[in-house]
Formats: C-alpha cells, structure tokens, sequence
C-alpha cells in the first residue's frame, strides 16, 4: 500500500489558504466490500456555483461517495464509475427539484483509485489530472473539450485512464491548470521534494486559484494532512443527511452496480460447502440519500444529521429505477476485468417452465401498466388542451382542424414510445432474474453433490447462466456467485490463480496479433503474425517500451530477401552477425535481427523437392528444428560456423510407413538435447528421442502420459480439458519443466521432465480490459516472470 500526503491550496486574492472543500482522501473503514480491501480513494469535486453550495454540503457528498465506493464490489472502474453517476445524479436532480432562485450547478469530478501500483482515475466534467513520477509528467483531462460537466444530462461523460505510480510520485488536480505545468519546469534538476513542487505549481497561477495536491509515497495505508509546513489528521468525516427534505430528493443508490456485501455475503465465504454466497437476494436493493443544500428548496427546511448504518432498515428507501447504459468512455489504457469462459448453460424443460411462467406474469403487469400509463397520458393532453386553446362563451376549448390532425399523429407515436420503453425495461429485468435464478439452482447443486465431475458440470453451467443474466443487467449478487464459482472451479481443478498486469507502456495497434514471445534478457521479442514482423519493447523500471529501431520483416535485405515471418528463434549471443533474433518466413528463408543492425537474410538450403509450409520452428545447440506440414515432416538444419550451408535431415526419414506422426496435429514444438517435444492441439505431448542409431535413429512415446504430481493428488492420472492447446516451452535447470499453454481458457500446464503436473496456472486478469478471446502466446523469463499475450495485449504476472 501507499501513504498519502495531502497538500490542499486555495488562492483567494492572492491569499493562500489550506483548505479546500471538495478534496479528501480515504482508505478501507472497518466494514468494507472485499473487493476493496487494498484501495485508497481520492476525491476531487469542483461546482460552478461555490458561492451558493456551502462547504459543508459538499463534505458530505465526498463522505456518501467514498460510502458508497468501499460499498461496491467488482472491479475498481465499476466502482469508481458508480461515484460518478450517482453523483451526477445529485446535481442534476438538485438542478430539477430546486427553485429558480437557486440556479443551475454544474461541476466536475476525478475519482482516483489506488490499487496495487497503479493510479486508476476516472474523469467527468472539465476537470485536469496529472501524475507526477520518475518516468515524467503525464496530464488526465478532456482533450475534446465537449464535456457539458455533471449535473446537465442524464448520462456523464466519463473517462478512464490508468498510470503506473510504481515507487511512488504525486497526483494534482485543478480545473484550471496554467501553462506553466510542464515536465521539464516541474522537474527542473533533481526530482521535486512537496515544497519544491509546491512552489512551482503556484508559479504564474492566477489570484484566485484552487489545487489538490496528494504526495503518493510507499507505506501502510496511512494519510495525512499537511497544512502550513506542519501535518495534522485529516477531520473526521461529516455525518450523512438523514433526515428528508420536501422536495424530491437526488439520491446515491447503492446497487446500481452492484449491491454491499456487508449485507449479501456469509460470514465465512470460504465454507463453500455451508452457504451459496448470493443465493437469498433481495428484490430491491437499498438507497442512500446524498442530501441537496438550502437553496434547492423553494423554502428552506430544517436537516437533521446522523450516521448511517449499512444494515439499517430506518435508511433504505426503495427507488426502482430502469437500467441506464453508460455514455461510451474515452479510454487511455483502459483496464477492465475479463469473464472467463463458460460452457453454454442448458436448460431442463421445468427450468423453461418457470421462465414461461414468469414472462407471462411481466406481460400481465406490462398491460396493467399500460392501462395506467394511458390515463396519465389522458390526463395530460386534455390539461394540455385546456391551457392551449381558445375557450368559446358557452362552451369546452375548440381546437382547429390541423390542431387535431397533428395530435392524432403526435399521440399513437408518444404512446407506442412509451410502452416500448416500458416493456424493454421491464422485460430486462425479468430475463435476468430468469438466468440468474437457475445460475443460483446450479450453483446449489454442485455445492450439494459429491461427485466432483457434476460438481465440476454444474459451476461451469453456472458460469454460463450468470454471463447470461448480465447480459441483461449487472448487479453485485451476479458478481459474488461468479467469484464463487471460479474459486469452486479453482479449487476442483487444483489451479492456482496468477494476478496479471499490463506488461507494454501505450499499446500496440488493434490488429497486431502476438503469437510467439521470446523474453531475452530484460527485453521481449514478439512476433505479430499479422504483419508477418517482430516488435521488439526495452525493459524500463515502469513497463515495456517499444524501440522501433529494430528492423525484422518481410522485405529486401543484404543476402537476399525474405517474405512474411511465421515464427521467430532466439539465438546465442556469440552467432557471426551479433543477433538476437533469426526470424523465418514460410518458404525457407532466414532473417538475422538485432536493435540497431541491418537484417542480414540467409536462404536454407533445400533440394528443391518442397516449397513452402513452414509454421513453426525451434533452435538450440546450432541446430534449427522446422515444422512443416505440408511435408509432413520436420526438418533439421544444422550450421556451420552459424551458417546454413548443409541440406536439411528429415526428422522422420527412417520411420517405417505405420509409424510416422501425423504431423498436422502437432501445433507446436520444444527442443532439449536430444528430446523433441511435439505438442498436439488437444494437449498431448509426442516425445521423441534422437539416438543416432543406424536404423532406427528416432524413437517416440506417442503420448506420455500425465501424472499428478500436487499436493494431495500425487499419483493420480491427469485430465486435459477439450481445448485448444497452441503454444510448448522448455525452460533449462534449475528447474528444468515442460509449460503447454491452453488458449481458450489461458491456462498454463507445468510439468516436470517425466511428465508429472507440478502446477496448472490460471489467469486472474484484475481490473484488465482483455479484447482477444483466447490466449495467442506466452513464455516465462527471468525471475520467473510469465508473459501471458491476447491479441495486441501483453500481460504479466510473478509465479510465486
């Protein structure tokens, strides 16, 4: 965790003042949802109308928002976006509800998470950001500058965006940063201390001027308040408005996206045979009030103050609302969480039943709905057409010709507009309680048998079912039976679960497509099958950078010239051309790549019997071993002084007819010594032993067979899902294993040198936005670091 440090500022006539209403910075209370146990939080609100909204209004707005933050479970954007709406909510209701005198307010929101070592902030309104770090300056804000700020529509205008803060650094906020914020002013000699950076920031700010100012430091979760050159505690938190007003009231309402798990979840949720977390469910969720100031009432009314309690019944006011879909977010390194895959749920006919029954009752209360919303309509054209027309003496209104024609058009359209919007609303909503209650059926049943392959079964339905019923809303309850199904699947399969994160500074275009990773050194190689190239990234303290000094590509080069590359070898450091890399394209041509070296290109020798089908290839002790499909063989090339002067050996060339592999299984392929590992794509292993006998040179185990090697499951037959296995590594001593990669579910397999299972690595993607379905590519580097690629995506993760 971190400390904070918080530095408030306000200019007022070019007086300064520690204070300032709208920052404040909190960790986990005692009773928080388990998804944010390790989060700090940090708020920075700014109103149009400071001189109409007292300061100790917009206290209590941060304290029901940071309430509401460490009440919400799921991943940190969700949470911090449920900041955001709600309390763009609070201002456009107090914008509604209040009397003209009271204007119209307007503001703008930074919501900063702190979550292992990375700032996750999320943005609405002309409100600007900026990190300050070892690795420079970077600067948060609306570049479009069409943000309207919250309180004026319905929808906020949100943005996310995601920094390393790595050993530490700062966080300032301001909506009205001077030009002066720039990096090399900022960092003018060494690294800022808080008074130097202090002093900087206000160099050249105008007279009237406000900044939150947070030193990020590592720690124990402490924060403090420094004001004036000493530090104090920060005050407590204002107590919550509990106590209605008249008017209607805008209102946080904790649920929207996802319910507190002060009130769902069982006490030990680790007794999975005990409790189904989520099971019992509410059908409204509970509301908290965020109070609006005096002036939004036409009279003023007296507002009584008390804590509120999470699990208190006096509080909750139940509000349904129809489901609102976020205004898409301009993203800058988004990072959002990716479901795994799930089987597709089946569905018994009494489970069908229930659904049909359900539906017919939302079609019975979608028509008693209907007939109500008919008489309000009713009731408001005819109001309508009272205040509007003219009266005659003895007589009702009487409207023209083309007064009437027009609302026989207007009115079918308003109210087919209106029950559509009704009935889609309420149908949603209905086909989520549909799903979900047969995912929490599933779930009860596989927490009830003792079969562990139906138990298996039945969380793998259930995974399906929840996917299903959030596709239709997404709520808490949803989230906690999926975490606790993963943890059941988890625990059946004996998987250990690897946090990842993001590996690349920036990213890399949508349609590359990494499917082969080399970690060499502190560096990594990757090879975009799409552009048939290789992209190299420089390891910096912060990430990996892209160098777009290395050439590696099809194209014309000394030597000859060479097409798109399938697949990429690592080479020794003392090879005749000093490269890192020999690239390979698919009709037998080499490519010599190193940061800073003009590729050198080698054509392999061949007899001239097969062009093309090469697709992947391995290289060690001189030797390059390539797989190729279409001759279904795989040849061997062997250098001379690093060169390829010498004909290829067919691997195989001496198997009798009944006994050579069917190589257009093999999906990959893993030297050591005198071992060949051919990996199928259903996630058996072919191994094969080069003896050199005359005769009978190869011999190979087709498969080996998988044995248990974990704790608790030694001896024991391993089962390899139906997937699709694409990817085999060695890695030499110490620990010399044998890692398949299974790309629909990104599971990494180790093994021991004689096959027994010593780990089964699962991916726990955190707050990560994943676009690809499946894994493409992976390797494990120095200190045992796993790098785990999606599509354009790279992520890693440290085997424990």
């Amino acid at each position: 965790m971190y400390d904070l440090n918080l530095m408030p500022i306000t200019l007022k006539n070019g007086q300064q003042h520690d204070q300032l209403a709208g920052f404040q910075a909190a960790g986990p209370p005692k009773k928080v949802t388990r998804s944010r146990t390790e989060d700090m939080l940090v708020l920075y609100l700014t109103t149009s109308e400071k001189e109409r909204l007292s300061e100790d209004l917009k206290q209590t707005w941060l304290d029901q928002l940071t309430d509401l933050f460490y009440k919400t479970s799921g991943s940190v954007t969700s949470a911090l976006r449920s900041l955001v709406e709600k309390m763009n909510q609070t201002m456009m209701e107090r914008n509604f509800n209040g009397s003209p005198r009271s204007g119209t307010v307007s503001g703008g929101i930074t919501a900063a998470a702190l979550h292992n070592n990375f700032i996750y902030i999320a943005q609405s309104g002309l409100t600007h950001a900026f990190v300050l770090t070892q690795q420079g300056l970077t600067h948060f804000y609306d570049s479009s500058l069409s943000d309207r700020g919250l309180g004026m529509s319905r929808t906020p205008a949100l943005r996310y965006f995601q920094v390393d803060i790595g050993e530490g650094g700062y966080l300032f906020m301001t909506d009205n940063p001077p030009s002066t914020w720039r990096e090399d002013l900022l960092c003018s000699g060494d690294f800022p201390n808080p008074e130097q950076l202090k002093r900087r920031l206000l160099n050249q700010v105008p007279a009237s001027f406000q900044l939150g100012l947070v030193q990020v430091k590592p720690g124990s979760g402490n924060i403090v308040m420094v004001q004036s050159g000493f530090a104090q505690n920060p005050p407590k938190q204002a107590e919550m408005v509990s106590e209605p007003v008249e008017a209607a009231e805008p209102q946080l309402e904790i649920g929207q996206h996802g319910t507190s798990e002060l009130e769902s979840e069982p006490e030990d949720t680790q007794q999975r045979g005990q409790s189904i977390v989520g099971v019992t469910k509410t059908d409204r969720e509970p509301a908290v009030e965020l109070p609006v100031d005096q002036h939004s009432q036409d009279e003023e009314q007296p507002i009584g103050k008390s804590k509120l309690d999470a699990g208190s019944g006096d509080e909750v006011r139940e509000k349904p609302e129809p489901e609102k879909q976020p205004q898409a977010a301009n993203l800058y390194r988004t990072q959002t969480i990716r479901a795994p895959e799930a089987k597709k749920p089946r569905i018994s006919k009494s489970q069908k039943n229930q659904v049909y029954k359900k539906g017919l009752k939302g079609i019975a209360a979608f028509f008693e709905g209907w007939r109500k919303t008919r008489q309000h309509i009713d009731t408001f054209f005819k109001d309508l057409i009272a205040r509007w027309s003219p009266s005659g003496q003895d007589g009702p209104p009487q409207l023209s010709r083309k007064t009437q024609l027009l609302i026989a058009l207007i009115v079918p359209l308003v109210v087919v507009a209106i029950a559509m919007g009704v009935y889609v609303s309420r149908g949603r909503t209905l086909q989520y309680e549909s799903y979900f209650g047969l995912a929490q059926a599933k779930a009860a049943s596989a927490v009830n048998t003792s079969d562990t392959n139906q138990a298996r079964e039945e969380w793998r339905e259930a995974l399906g079912l929840i996917a299903e019923a959030e596709t239709y809303k997404q709520t808490n309850e949803a989230e906690v039976l999926k975490q606790q199904a993963q943890e059941a699947l988890d625990e059946l399969d004996g998987a250990i679960r690897l946090r990842y994160h993001s590996a690349l500074i920036g990213s890399l275009p949508e349609t590359v497509n990494i499917t082969r990773i080399i970690s060499y050194g502190s560096d990594l190689y990757m090879l975009d099958s799409t552009g048939g190239r290789v992209i190299h990234a420089l390891g910096t303290g912060q990430g990996y950078e892209i160098n777009a000094d290395l050439i590696c590509e099809g194209g014309n080069f000394s030597g000859g010239s060479v097409g798109a590359l399938v697949d990429m070898v690592s080479l020794p450091p003392n090879n005749p051309y000093q490269a890192h890399i020999l690239g390979l394209d698919s009709i037998g041509s080499a490519v010599y790549c190193a940061p800073g070296l003009a590729p050198v290109v080698q054509t392999l020798p061949s007899a001239g019997e097969i062009q093309g089908g090469a697709t992947r290839a391995a290289y060690e002790s001189n030797t390059l071993y390539v797989l190729n499909p279409d001759a279904n063989s795989i040849f061997v090339y062997v250098t001379t002084n690093g060169q390829f002067l010498d004909l290829p050996i067919d691997y195989f060339e001496s198997a009798e007819p009944g006994e050579k592999l069917d190589i257009s299984l093999v999906t990959d392929l893993e030297v050591s010594g005198a071992k060949l590992y051919l990996l199928q794509s259903n996630g058996l292993i072919v191994e094969c032993v080069y003896s050199g006998l005359e005769g009978d040179p190869v011999s190979c185990q087709n498969p080996v067979p998988y044995i248990d090697g974990r704790a608790g499951r030694e001896e024991q037959a391993v089962s390899i899902p139906q997937s699709n296995f694409t990817a085999i590594l060695y890695n030499p001593p110490p620990v010399s294993t044998i890692s398949i990669l299974d790309a629909n579910n990104a599971d990494i397999y180790r093994f021991s040198q004689i096959f027994r299972l010593s780990r089964q690595l699962r991916p726990d993607m955190g707050d990560a936005e994943v676009l690809s379905p499946a894994a493409t590519a992976f390797t494990i580097g120095m200190e045992r670091v796993i790098f785990l690629a999606f599509g354009n995506q790279v992520f890693f993760a440290y085997i424990e």
